[in-house]
């Protein structure tokens, strides 16, 4: 293709990002502790299999006596160089995946390796081959919340190789480079880490080769009859490989790529690796590798994907896939790339707080004593628990020790923990020295309290009065068990303005009195206001959502007569354990102890959905549900609609009406994803979205008016620390 004004632009762009592309010598794990691979593989899509030629280089310092692999127990090893053997030593053990994206990984086999000299370089070569067909399963809990993994596939839609199936022999822990040379179908292509050297196709197939010349965790092989697209930066190239040929959407998402290659670049240093490229899967995933993202076909069409799942699965490549993560000590890099991405983008557009109140919502939601466990043995997310926690209290966790040490501290840090240990393995007592190097302060008190320990603040204001040009307050913990270290941002309306001042609570004291001088007269007291410090909230702090019942311990499902025969799919698809099901004609009240379903239009208890929705402005009867924006009418839609309990603020009433049985069956899957959710509405039998909203949240307890003036202060939103910088326009062909 030739290159165009705006190809031009973005080479430039691209040039400059990636300008340190790899890190120098001393940045490198030495190599004395890093496995070279040297694979030549042959694809057949059509049988399930594939035939693996490995030329393994191991030093001398990982040969151990006795020495072992493990490979893929489906996989069967017919040839060793050297004269070496292997013996197999245990059969068909469950092997593990402990990546940030795990899949449920396969069985392997372990082998001795016979002839190994303890302390002396090995130079094996393995050949082997197999069937590798895992099935693509549900996982994950809160009724039909699930995630789609598999091990690994090779099918006629295509092929997924990863870690988790053990398709490449692997020699303890350690970090690997390699080449891959891959045989392919005719019209397929291939992606892997790395650089793609060289690609030749014919009408008898294709043969493409990838070089990974830094070290990685795994071996990724991908492919699929791929169409592809990509704009050449020199030290980067951004490509999208999707399954149907699409200008349009590849142009998106390459202009996306070069927005967040730009912004990462000037917020956290160069870029790790020579591409990065969009990949479509053909089964829903969310996967970030080195130099590649692989997500379902239906989210790369949602248009939202491009600034939220996008720059996250991208900023990966710095932290998980460019700094690796020391799993034994807790996974810091999701909550540090949800911190990076999701929580930045929503600053950029003025709605930070928003979104840490979401985080809090969650945690509130779904975070009890019970279940509650340290960052620090956070692995990855495989339910709304592990979600709140790992992404969550982590991201927040960020955020408070941002709020402590300042913007440009925070920054300068995030440089050289990145520059100095791109393609390590570290944990978070590496990054904690880090930012001790750059704060001067001695933070283990504070990873300690939020990465090793356990429990949730909750805030209560017991006193808040102003006398002329000063205000007292009284801020108490009331949670059970122990007590934080905290530092409670405050802010307080006066005559001439906004002022900010900060609580600082001991762990040692549950109460704290503390008085401000201020500039004038104090017309009302917000505490927390901004949600900066993770804790537990009041129901009244955020609006009645879906997460609060599915996160709720108990939840009773009431239907009717009249509607059982639309819903009763639903209610079989949410049942487990703590989810009752009961016909409104056996109950006279509904119970006050756990979270209700209300299901049907003809729902006896639906006017008590309805008339707890008056509260929010929003009215629901046989002919729709009403907000204060628009009226959507039940005909040919199902609604949904969440309101406080009207016995119990801290527990949800939600009404339910499916246009159809069909639709009923559709909302059982998608509703557990529109957890933040207040009020929704779906078209048709597949339950296609058409609105959502959140209901306006009132005063809360933690603020309070100390004179008739007094109203809910406007405060100016932080600045993000980065932004991004204008689209970059598509190349005219």
């Amino acid at each position: 293709m030739r290159t165009t004004p705006a190809k031009m632009v973005l080479v430039s762009l691209l040039a400059a990002c990636c300008a340190a592309v790899g890190p120098g010598a001393s940045e490198q794990p030495s190599q004395s502790t890093v496995v070279h691979h040297d694979l030549v593989v042959t694809l057949d899509p059509a049988n399930h299999r594939l035939k693996v030629r490995d030329r393994i280089r191991i030093p001398g310092a990982l040969v151990t006596a006795p020495f072992t692999i493990s490979l893929n127990a489906d996989l069967n090893v017919r040839w060793v160089s050297g004269g070496l053997t292997l013996l197999p030593t245990k059969l068909r053990v469950q092997g593990s995946d402990s990546g940030m994206d795990p899949d449920p990984a396969s069985h392997v086999n372990i082998y001795r390796i016979e002839g190994a000299v303890p302390g002396q370089e090995l130079s094996v070569e393995v050949n082997y081959e197999g069937g590798i067909n895992y099935p693509i399963r549900q996982s994950g809990g809160e009724y039909a919340r699930a995630f789609s993994q598999s091990p690994g596939l090779i099918e006629s839609r295509g092929v997924y190789l990863a870690g988790s199936t053990h398709w490449v022999p692997w020699v303890g822990d350690a970090l690997m480079t390699y080449t891959l040379a891959v045989e392919l179908p005719a019209g397929w292509k291939s992606v892997s880490q790395g650089e793609r050297t060289s690609s030749e196709t014919s009408p008898a197939g294709a043969s493409e080769r990838w070089a990974v010349a830094t070290p990685t965790e795994e071996v990724h092989l991908i492919a699929a009859p791929f169409t592809e697209y990509s704009r050449d930066g020199g030290a980067v190239k951004a490509i999208a490989f999707l399954r149907k040929p699409d200008q349009a959407l590849a142009d998106r998402y390459l202009d996306a790529t070069a927005q967040y290659l730009d912004m990462y670049h000037r917020l956290l240093g160069p870029y790790p690796y020579s591409k990065f490229a969009l990949v479509e899967n053909f089964w829903a995933t969310g996967y970030g590798m080195p130099s590649f993202t692989l997500l379902g076909e239906q989210v790369i069409r949602l248009p939202f994907i491009l600034h939220s799942s996008y720059p996250h699965e991208l900023l990966h490549n710095w932290w998980g896939n460019g700094v690796f993560v020391d799993f034994a000590g807790g996974n810091w890099c999701e909550g540090l790339t949800t911190y990076l991405a999701d929580h930045l983008i929503a600053e950029q557009r003025g709605q930070g707080a928003d979104h840490r109140r979401a985080i809090l919502q969650r945690v509130t939601d779904y975070v009890t004593p019970e279940n509650d466990f340290p960052a620090a043995r956070f692995r990855n997310r495989h339910n709304a628990v592990t979600e709140a926690i790992g992404y969550g209290k982590t991201a927040m966790a960020w955020n408070m020790l941002r709020e402590k040490i300042g913007d440009a501290q925070f920054i300068k840090a995030l440089q050289e923990f990145y520059r100095d240990n791109r393609f390590r393995v570290v944990s978070y007592d590496d990054i904690r020295k880090s930012f001790e190097a750059v704060s001067g302060l001695d933070l283990r008190p504070f990873f300690d309290q939020w990465i090793k320990e356990v429990g949730t603040p909750e805030l209560r204001l017991d006193h808040a009065t102003g006398h002329g040009e000063r205000v007292d307050i009284t801020l108490s913990q009331v949670q059970p068990g122990r007590l934080f270290t905290l530092d409670v941002p405050v802010i307080i309306q006066t005559d001439k303005g906004v002022e900010t001042r900060t609580v600082s609570m001991p762990s040692d004291r549950a109460r704290v009195d503390v008085s401000f001088d201020l500039k004038a007269r104090a017309q009302r007291v917000e505490i927390d206001p901004q949600f900066q410090v993770y804790r537990r909230l009041s129901p009244f702090e955020m609006a009645p959502s879906l997460s609060k019942a599915f996160g709720a311990k108990k939840v009773l499902i009431v239907m009717s007569a009249q509607s059982a025969p639309v819903h009763a799919g639903l209610a079989k698809a949410w049942s487990r354990d703590g989810i009752e099901t009961v016909m409104d004609s056996q109950l006279d009240a509904l119970p006050a102890d756990r979270a209700v379903w209300v299901l049907g239009a003809g729902n006896k208890f639906m006017p008590v959905v309805a008339d707890a929705l008056k509260t929010y402005g929003a009215s629901l009867d046989a002919s729709g549900l009403r907000t204060a924006s628009a009226m959507h009418e039940g005909a040919g839609r199902s609604l949904v609609a969440v309101a406080r309990h009207p016995h119990n603020p801290e527990s949800v009433v939600t009404y339910v009406s499916a246009s159809s049985e069909t639709a009923a069956t559709a909302l059982a899957r998608k509703l557990p994803h529109y957890g933040k959710y207040s009020w929704l509405v779906f078209a048709g039998d597949e339950a296609t979205n058409e609105a959502t909203g959140e209901w306006p949240i009132g005063d809360t307890p933690l603020a309070r008016n100390l004179t008739p003036q007094g109203r809910p202060i406007k405060i100016t939103p932080r600045k993000a620390l980065a932004e991004v910088r204008a689209a970059w326009p598509s190349p005219k062909e």
